[in-house]
């Protein structure tokens, strides 16, 4: 059997491609606000390895010198030898820098990318949810999840690819079709429900593959018209660029929303075959050649390094001159990797096949022997004073109430307080309730009240608001607080606990939308949806206490003070004054309702600021990240919502 495919040649737009996909990738991680889509730069790579390692392969079985031990070869000489040197150097620098929790964080990075099971890894730590997603940005390794994607489909596709040609299967093009739709139906269909695994895994990437593979069969005709040429070039990079640009990190993704990068990086391959384009011939520029050369280290340099600069400087965005000086640095590391570490183990004279093999193998072993070791041994925490690591060790989450958390039906919700009582209030929030969950309960105990706990995670309390890029229960979840205060005629009073910084700031974190108002920026929909929400209480003739944000900071508050004992800063100033300035627009729903009798707004800040703001309270943090109490902390402010109810009750 043998198929349309002719010999190819070094063809340079390829390697322009790839400097724009790996430059897109680095500049977002060093200027996110700048290049808020650069991450589909990943989504360009992985079209561009499925076009041309298919190519390879289909002609290799042409001739009849495939075999699996010379792919898998050219793999090793192509990835391990920059990856081997970019898991010691991460190594290094995160014992030499990062505290006990972050550095096993880096550890078990390490072990999954030497078995290239990082994406799984990756998944199954910000799959368990809100909070352990928080600290994925100081994991010097996350962007090898990536790599590990194409890795495991490398390990079936040539199988798959060698039976199809062995049985004479010859419609490859209806095969990979299948394939392909199966995978980007798959992407599309979970991408609500299963976010983080259709981000991370290969069965909902591998279209994105398939999409170079299936360019890479030469079914598609080439393009001879030269203004056709220009033409699909043209869309192609306004494809990647507009992705680049408009897509944000709350864009659903991959799904659908990557079919535009995707098609657009196999428009640009496919246009550049044949003749000269005038567009194209941008991509064979030096510098972009010199970028595409050194791209895949590049890739793997550059969030290390972009990691460990935030840990040195953890509450200030990168300045222009850091990013420049960023930018050198993660270009001179790739440099030196690309032509000192890539070039002489891709050179087959240089080291035979069995050194190949056997050198990965003990390097491989050696890496994971030690970070199960370090694993074992805590992260060498050792390391650090007692106090430091009482610091490290207050970042783990307390989750008192976490079983009572993204209860949906309200026979189910959790009871707290004096549940023997016949004086019920409702407690309605998301992650911030469940942080002041602890004191509520002691409050209620006092003031002789039961509670029903109504709460779920990075899901805010607003009723009749469709939520986008939440907790995927969440409009389910608070219909059911509705039906619950509109059926029960002892709930008079409702209790409103979030994290409204987030979502009434003009960039919120948590974005929502409204079937019916498409044109509305997210913190006004989040206002309006509040608004409305007390409004509807306050129109039933119940008392609605509304508990302000605590004090928000930039980074987890136990790393910051640890960091302040290290590099002998404060990364923690801050009063009344500075806190007040990220609620401002929390302060016009208090205005609005200010002069109702039965709204009560408790401003949680005068607690915590008196002025300046508390971080600690003998000697130990009150915070577990950058925005939630943990237990200590919420139990410091019992007397004081005791004084909240018994002024309503009264």
């Amino acid at each position: 059997m043998k198929i349309n495919h002719k010999p190819e040649n070094y063809f340079g737009h390829i390697d322009g491609l790839r400097a724009i996909a790996v430059l897109s990738v680095v500049l977002h991680h060093l200027m996110p606000t700048a290049v808020p889509g650069g991450f589909i730069g990943v989504d360009v790579f992985f079209v561009i390895s499925g076009y041309l390692i298919t190519g390879i392969l289909i002609r290799e079985m042409e001739s009849n010198k495939f075999s699996f031990l010379g792919f898998y070869e050219r793999r090793a000489r192509r990835i391990f030898p920059a990856l081997f040197a970019v898991l010691v150097f991460t190594l290094i620098g995160s014992y030499i820098l990062f505290l006990p929790t972050d550095f096993i964080s880096s550890l078990r990075g390490t072990l999954g990318t030497v078995f290239f099971v990082s994406n799984i890894v990756f998944w199954k730590d910000l799959a368990e949810g809100y909070f352990a997603a928080m600290d994925s940005a100081l994991n010097p390794l996350v962007h090898t999840w990536s790599l590990a994607v194409e890795e495991q489909f490398y390990l079936l596709f040539p199988v798959l690819l060698l039976i199809c040609y062995k049985v004479k299967l010859n419609n490859f093009l209806l095969i990979f079709s299948i394939f392909f739709l199966i995978s980007l139906i798959a992407s599309e269909y979970f991408i609500d429900t299963k976010s983080v695994a259709v981000f991370f895994l290969s069965p909902f990437r591998a279209w994105e593959l398939l999409a170079g593979s299936i360019l890479a069969l030469k079914v598609i005709p080439n393009i001879n018209s030269k203004a056709l040429k220009e033409v699909f070039s043209f869309l192609g990079l306004l494809a990647i660029f507009f992705a680049c640009f408009f897509y944000t990190e709350y864009t659903p993704f991959p799904g659908l929303s990557a079919l535009i990068p995707v098609l657009g990086s196999a428009l640009v391959i496919h246009s550049g075959m044949g003749e000269e384009s005038k567009i194209l011939n941008i991509l064979k520029s030096k510098p972009l050649i010199f970028f595409g050369l050194i791209s895949y280290s590049l890739y793997l340099w550059h969030w290390p390094v972009v990691v460990f600069a935030n840990y040195l400087n953890p509450v200030e965005n990168f300045s222009p001159l850091m990013v420049i000086c960023l930018l050198s640095l993660s270009v001179f590391l790739s440099t030196i990797s690309y032509y000192i570490i890539e070039q002489p183990f891709r050179a087959k004279k240089s080291f035979n096949r069995k050194f190949i093999f056997a050198s990965s193998f003990c390097i491989m072993l050696a890496l994971s022997l030690f970070t199960i070791f370090g694993i074992k041994m805590s992260g060498f925490e050792k390391r650090f004073s007692s106090e430091i690591i009482a610091y490290d060790k207050a970042r783990e989450p307390e989750h008192i109430y976490k079983s009572c958390d993204d209860i949906i039906n309200s026979g189910d919700w959790c009871l707290i307080g004096d549940i023997e009582s016949t004086d019920e209030i409702l407690l309605f929030g998301d992650s911030h309730l469940m942080s002041w969950a602890p004191a509520l309960n002691e409050a209620l105990i006092k003031t002789g009240q039961k509670g029903y706990l109504a709460m779920q995670s990075n899901c805010p309390p607003i009723i009749n608001i469709e939520l986008w890029q939440t907790n995927i229960n969440c409009p389910i979840k608070n219909e059911s607080v509705k039906n619950f205060i509109l059926q029960n005629n002892n709930i008079n009073k409702i209790l409103l606990s979030g994290y409204w910084p987030a979502y009434l700031k003009k960039d919120n974190v948590l974005p929502m939308r409204v079937s019916n108002i498409s044109d509305r920026a997210d913190h006004e929909i989040a206002h309006e949806g509040f608004s409305k929400t007390i409004e509807w209480m306050l129109d039933l003739d119940k008392s609605v206490i509304m508990i302000g944000p605590v004090p928000v900071y930039d980074e987890s508050v136990p790393l910051l003070l640890a960091l302040n004992e290290l590099f002998g800063r404060d990364y923690l100033q801050s009063d009344y004054n500075d806190q007040i300035k990220k609620s401002l627009n929390l302060n016009k729903i208090i205005y609005n309702f200010g002069n109702n009798k039965n709204f009560h707004y408790v401003d949680a800040l005068k607690w915590i600021c008196t002025p300046e703001c508390k971080t600690k309270n003998d000697s130990l943090p009150i915070y577990f990240d950058s925005n939630h109490l943990n237990v200590k902390g919420s139990k410091l402010y019992v007397d004081e919502f005791i004084r909240v109810f018994n002024k309503i009750s009264f």
